[in-house]
This record gives C-alpha cells, structure tokens and sequence, in this order.
C-alpha cells in the first residue's frame, strides 16, 4: 500500500523483471506471485494510491498475511497524508495482528546533505505512529543502505522480500495463528486433502445403516451419536428431498429446521444446538455444490438419491471439516442474533457456484467441454439478486440500507475474483499500467 506515485508497481515489477518500467497510476490492483530463496512464494496485491481507490483497501484486507508499506520520501506536501493512510489501515480489525514493513523510497532524489536529517524524521513520525496504535503485530520500517533505498536504484531491491521473510519467521514477528497460517500457505495443499479423504473414508467405514434405517432413526430421534458426519447425512437426505420436490436450497434449509427443532423439543439432551438459519443455509448449499460435483463427474444424467451420500462425501472430503464456515465468514458477522435468526451473505468470500451442467458450458474445437473449474457461472447476479431480496423481506431494513450493502459485497466479491479467476483475465504485459490488467466488469 502507499499514496499514488509512492513506487509500488515499480517495486513489484523490479523483482518480476529486474528492470525498471514505465507505469501509469494503478486503477485497481495487480495481483502478482514473487518467489524468495527461502521458499516463501510471496502473492502480491499491488492495490491503486489515489484518494478514489483508498475507500476500497478494506476489501483486501480478509486473509492478508502481510502488510508493505511504500513512502515517498520525496512527497513532502501529503507527509500527513501518508501517515494517515497507514494509521487508517492498521486500526482496522483485520489486519491488528498483521505484521507490517514500511518502505522509505526514492531516497536517491532527496537532496543529499538533507537526506540524513529528513529520513530520521520520517522515522520519528512512524515510529510514534506505530506506538499509538495499539496493535499486537509488529510495525518495522526499512530505509536501506548507503544512500538509502530506492526501488529504481537500489542495486538488489529483493531486500525487502528478504525483511518480509526474516519476520515472517521471526518468533516475533507474528502471532502463533498468524505464523501457522504463513506455513500453511507455503504448503502445496496435498496434505490437507489426504488428512480429509482419509477422516471421510473412516466415517462412511463406520457408518452401517442403510438410507432407510437412517431415516427412521432421525425421524423418531433415535439417532447416534449425533455429531457432524450425521448433520451432514440428514441435511443430505433432506436436500435430496426437496430437490425431488422441485425445491431449493432455502426450502431445504425450512425443513431442515423444522426437523432439528422438532427433535431439540423431543429430546434436549441429545439434540442440544439450537438452529442457526446462516449456518443451516451454509451447510446445506456446501451440500448442493458437492452433489453437483458427484453428477457432474460420473458424466450422466444421474438422478440424485440419498443413498449417494457416502459416495458425495468421498468426492468432496472437505465437507468433513466442521469450521469449513471459517473460510467464507467471520466470527464477527457468523455469532450475532441476526444471522442466527436470518441468512447472512458471508463477509470473507463468496460462497462457491454450482456451475449446473456440462450441457451450459461452451464447447471446445475438438468438440469437448472444457473443466467444470472454467465454467461459466451464468446465474450468479441471479442468485445474488434473490439473496437481496430474501435480505430485505427478512430483515425489514429500508431499501436503501439494503442496496447498499448489497452493492459493497457485490463489489467486494467482484475484486476477490478478479484475482483469483485468472482464467478470466487477458495476458497483458506489465509495461500496459496498472489500469489496462484489467478485464471489464
């Protein structure tokens, strides 16, 4: 992050290409992976500086392991502004336990006999800025060597990377949760997947009742145990139902509470939890996603029973993990009344498609269809205009309220894929600017 013309694109370009660019303000972002010697594969997102863009930080925030910080020592007219722009950014909740590196740039254009005097000023007003805050994660700042750090001059500018990865692994230079996740991220995602496959392969070797047993048991309450393999089976088995009903997802889920609040009343010692309609709705549409996953891979026009339960969770391990919800909410937005009571749309990223069926995706010249993963998502403003609607008659709010909350996940969903579906984007050389990365919206 950084003002405007602060030496960000320069920077992450240096290290891509060793060379120096010829940049245009950035509108947007460019999001690009920078791999240290160390083996930590830095994924950068260069975001825009000027005071437009600055409002939109906030959606870039969830999940940031790191903060890099450019100042432009030359930009004596927005100094504060620049002190104000990190201050905003580190108050936010998001990023109290992020550790942040604050980069003193273009040192080589001061004029020499106040470079001195200039950068221990620079620092002072950091350094008291940084004790203000209040925060748990460390704020350091580099200025370089000799005559200073600048990313067009500085012979080996990788020494940043170098500072991000000595605090990256510093003891002290991030908290446990955050140091685990670091880890995790560097790990190619093989193990996690093996540890899922093999805890659903136990729970479907230890499940030995048939569809119809099942059934019985969860409808007069004999159930047990009651855990998360058998909230995942019976969700299952309603959502088959209602699909064989020619309903959806949000009709499941009213079943499906009337079930669980049926069984809490007969037996609350067993059934203990109380019914939670945002995560009822999360489960059962992670359930929707992974059904369709099944039928899609077998090739055929299966018609979907409850009796494919064990196969479904099989082909999409990832179910048995109980904090899946982890990934797409906050605790924040996740444990208040209002979501308990009504659907919340996450607040960290969008929920994944259902990308219906191979008959919806564009053929290929050799007559193929391309992967399910390339897929074009065609009912996604459909489903996000339902989700407003069904926002709006749930919780009461005024129109405007709810438009414009509804435009800020819109928008904050539409950068995050932006990033993450590359597939989407064109292969635009670097030396275009910032704003020509950019596919249309």
């Amino acid at each position: 992050m950084g003002l405007d013309n602060a030496g960000k694109t320069t920077l992450l370009y240096r290290w891509l290409l060793d060379e120096v660019i010829t940049t245009i303000p950035t509108i947007g972002f460019n999001v690009e992976t920078v791999k240290h010697p160390k083996g930590f594969a830095f994924t950068m997102w260069d975001v825009g500086g000027c005071d437009k863009i600055r409002p939109l930080y906030r959606h870039y925030f969830q999940n940031t392991q790191f903060v890099l910080f450019v100042h432009d020592c030359t930009d004596n007219e927005r100094f504060n502004e620049q002190l104000d722009l990190l201050k905003m950014s580190m108050l936010e909740d998001e990023l109290r336990d992020v550790p942040t590196l604050i980069v003193l740039n273009k040192q080589d254009l001061m004029i020499p006999e106040e470079r001195e005097a200039g950068i221990a000023k620079i620092k002072k007003e950091y350094e008291k800025l940084a004790a203000s805050c209040g925060r748990r994660a460390p704020i350091k700042i580099l200025e370089g060597e000799g005559s200073g750090f600048s990313a067009t001059g500085t012979e080996n500018p990788k020494i940043v990377l170098e500072e991000m990865a000595k605090i990256l692994t510093d003891t002290n230079g991030a908290t446990p949760a955050k140091k685990k996740a670091v880890v995790e991220s560097q790990a190619p995602g093989v193990e996690q997947s093996d540890a899922e496959l093999a805890k659903a392969k136990t729970m479907v070797e230890a499940d030995n009742m048939s569809a119809k047993d099942f059934w019985r048991a969860f409808e007069d309450g004999s159930l047990t145990p009651w855990d998360h393999y058998h909230h995942l089976k019976s969700g299952f088995f309603v959502l088959v139902e209602a699909f064989e009903k020619g309903q959806g997802v949000l009709d499941a889920a009213e079943t499906f509470i009337n079930h669980l609040e049926r069984l809490r009343t007969g037996n609350p010692e067993r059934f203990r939890n109380t019914t939670h309609r945002t995560m009822t709705i999360f489960w059962l549409a992670q359930l929707q996603v992974a059904a369709a996953n099944y039928t899609q891979g077998l090739g055929s026009a299966k018609v979907l029973q409850r009796a494919d339960f064990k196969d479904v969770l099989l082909q999409n391990p990832e179910l048995t993990n109980a904090r899946l919800w982890e990934n797409y909410y906050s605790k924040g937005l996740l444990f208040t009344p209002e979501a308990k009571e009504h659907w919340r749309l996450p607040d960290v990223k969008a929920m994944p498609s259902v990308t219906t069926t191979a008959s919806h995706q564009p053929t290929q010249k050799n007559g193929s269809s391309p992967p399910l993963a390339a897929a074009i998502d065609s009912d996604r403003l459909i489903r996000f205009g339902f989700t407003v609607i069904q926002t709006l008659m749930a919780s009461k709010s005024r129109r405007g309220v709810v438009v414009k909350t509804a435009l800020a996940a819109l928008q904050m969903w539409t950068i995050r894929e932006r990033a993450v579906n590359t597939r989407s984007q064109p292969k635009v050389p670097p030396r275009m600017g910032g704003s020509s990365r950019l596919p249309p919206l």
